[in-house]
């Protein structure tokens, strides 16, 4: 039967329609994989791709002497694949005690409506290897079978000494954008250096997410970070916190701390504060235990202040050592009405017996002759007043008011360490300047940084501040502080192989803005020896308990670390010589002066 001319028509339009769809069907697939091809190819290599971070080899902190204090020891973490774990509560059940977490915590991760969650990270290698038998044995057939389980690589902090310069050191903690980041110490201070660069692998995954093979070109291997020698010395550091361990259980403290700085380029040998805690479990310590009271503490330095004043009256020459200063028998009113007083009554007194004794009269009367312009310019010279640059996190720069605001009893007070306020840092680097020719020094606890294979990368040599005072003005001022530990209030601190230079401390504490008769801060700072200083030791008791003089508790504590520390840096004998012409023939006239000597007019 022949079709009629309409149906032919109908069967014409069918078929047109048909070639001009297939030539728009051809012409779209021309465009899509001619002309846009490497367009397309590349969104489907990006589909099918996935990357898995490779954390990098945190750096190594070493002592000046290359004794290992932290180190990154290897780890795992424990993921899961959840679209491969059947039974949660059975899995959970096998891991908690390996992993040492509570099973409602394992099952209510592995429940999540996620694809891949991590259970646990900085597995130690011992819990890893049984969790790597147990899937093995499943494999096997025999045992229980941990499916959907994964040990990723990695590592963790390892603070091989312990407590040991934790303060220093701190420690550090994991964050999912960032991986292990410094959080106190020179773990944050250096974070950068000591991080690396985390490598990558990248991986071909299908429809459900399975991973299968490496993309070989886009693999980037993890950069380890560099590792930091410090100016820290292990052995000394081990000495001084043995002593503030000590002074903590004889005189049982709020807290105790204390310094030890290279005079000769401010390189500080030890830094330590007691209460103090563990870095591997830095959430197990008491209240204040990460604390770093060395930088952070700010308090009225007390007599420790008087050898700074005496330094800029010899420098500006309103003194001489001999100079005689009339110290009222113990109580003197100024100008303003303000009484001042000694806690032994004196006479006449030397410059340096002014020092010796610790005379707050005396001090006093220098402060007033000095001025407040110059007394602040030096001052500010020392470097009180602002932070020293150390780098830790925290570090106070202390109160020293500007001059403006200073009242007419500032000149008076601020000599014997009342009206102004330092940081234990602030006031070991001062003695520094006293102690090596009149240099200050900016605090250093880095010496140098190297890669992974020990070559340098950067060195830090001593930045030296600038000169306050001069090499005579330090002479003299070793030779008083001599005497301090020869005949004045450092009895204590004397050595039988070498001369010991220092002074105490012992301010009274501000309770709701009084002067507390209770609560002291107990301090000594001295040098050694003292021809050639190598060591400035601080320490400071923060409210001892049964003696709370500078000389009683904290001088006995700098002597024993200063015994270990010169025995360990190798340096000679150096005895005491008595009779130093200077000091002797002011001694002479001192001597007395307790007992109400001639007063002179």
């Amino acid at each position: 039967m022949t079709p009629s001319r309409a149906a032919r028509r109908k069967l014409n339009v069918i078929l047109f329609a048909m070639c001009a769809l297939f030539v728009a069907l051809g012409g779209r697939l021309y465009f899509i994989q001619v002309l846009c091809h490497e367009e397309h190819r590349a969104s489907c290599e990006e589909q099918t791709r996935t990357s898995i971070s490779l954390p990098a080899r945190r750096g190594d902190i070493v002592d000046r002497r290359g004794r290992r204090l932290v180190v990154s020891v290897p780890a795992y973490t424990v993921a899961a694949n959840l679209q491969d774990v059947s039974d949660p509560v059975s899995t959970a059940s096998i891991l908690a005690p390996i992993l040492k977490m509570p099973r409602a915590a394992i099952i209510d991760r592995l429940r999540r409506k996620a694809r891949f969650v991590y259970l646990k990270r900085k597995v130690a290698v011992d819990a890893v290897r049984r969790i790597q038998a147990l899937k093995a044995e499943g494999r096997k057939g025999r045992g229980r079978y941990v499916a959907g389980i994964h040990l990723l690589p990695d590592s963790r902090r390892s603070y091989v000494c312990g407590r040991s310069a934790c303060h220093l050191l701190g420690f550090t903690r994991w964050y999912p954008e960032r991986g292990d980041t410094g959080q106190e110490g020179a773990e944050r201070a250096l974070d950068s250096v000591l991080r690396g660069r985390p490598g990558k692998w990248e991986l071909r995954r299908d429809g459900r997410c399975r991973k299968f093979g490496l993309v070989r070109e886009r693999q980037v291997a993890p950069v380890p970070g560099h590792r930091v020698r410090l100016t820290l010395d292990l052995a000394i550091q081990r000495a001084l916190e043995e002593q503030l361990e000590n002074v903590g259980e004889e005189y049982r403290p709020e807290s105790a701390f204390g310094l030890v700085m290279d005079p000769q380029s401010g390189r500080l040998l030890a830094m330590a504060s007691w209460p103090d805690f563990d870095p591997n479990s830095p959430g197990d310590c008491v209240r204040g235990g990460r604390l770093n009271r060395t930088v952070t503490t700010v308090l009225e330095p007390g007599s420790t202040m008087k050898p700074v004043v005496a330094a800029i009256a010899l420098e500006e020459g309103t003194h001489r050592p001999w100079t005689k200063v009339f110290c009222e028998k113990g109580a003197w009113q100024s100008r303003r009405g303000r009484t001042i007083t000694d806690s032994h009554p004196y006479g006449w007194l030397s410059f340096s017996g002014l020092v010796i004794k610790s005379s707050n009269i005396g001090l006093a009367k220098v402060g007033r002759k000095l001025g407040p312009e110059r007394l602040d310019r030096y001052c500010r010279a020392f470097g009180f007043g602002r932070a020293t640059g150390l780098g830790l996190p925290g570090e106070s720069g202390g109160i020293l008011r500007p001059r403006r605001l200073w009242t007419g009893d500032s000149v008076l007070s601020i000599p014997f360490g009342h009206e102004i306020s330092v940081t234990p840092l602030q006031l070991v680097s001062a003695y520094g300047a006293l102690a090596n020719g009149g240099t200050l020094y900016r605090p250093q606890m880095v010496e140098r940084i190297e890669d992974a294979e020990g070559n340098l990368v950067q060195e830090f040599p001593p930045a030296a501040l600038g000169r306050v005072i001069s090499r005579k003005t330090s002479e003299e001022m070793r030779e008083i502080l001599e005497g301090v530990v020869q005949r004045g209030t450092g009895k204590r601190a004397r050595l039988e192989k070498w001369s010991v230079g220092g002074k105490t401390g012992t301010a009274r504490k501000l309770v709701r803005g009084r002067y507390s008769d209770r609560k002291h801060y107990s301090s000594f700072v001295a040098f050694a020896p003292v021809e050639k200083p190598r060591m400035v030791v601080l320490i400071t008791v923060d409210e001892p308990k049964g003696a709370y003089y500078g000389g009683t508790v904290a001088a006995p504590r700098v002597a024993a670390v200063l015994r270990r520390g010169l025995t360990h840096l190798g340096v000679p004998a150096s005895p005491v010589r008595p009779g130093r012409a200077t000091l002797a023939a002011a001694s002479r006239r001192d001597r007395n002066s307790r007992r109400g000597g001639r007063r002179r007019r």
